[in-house]
């Protein structure tokens, strides 16, 4: 699948929960952003 957003639909968003993440994770998992596209529509996770 192909995804094209614009560049201020994703940043905004991310810089909102940048600050809750810290900067030396322990986890590697914890410095990735998981998307979820279902039915042509990109969804929330929580």
């Amino acid at each position: 699948m192909k995804l094209t957003i614009s560049r201020e639909s994703l940043l905004t968003p991310l810089q909102s929960i940048a600050g809750v993440v810290e900067k030396k994770q322990t986890m590697p998992v914890l410095s990735n952003v998981l998307l979820v596209a279902e039915d042509n529509t990109l969804c929330e996770v929580l």
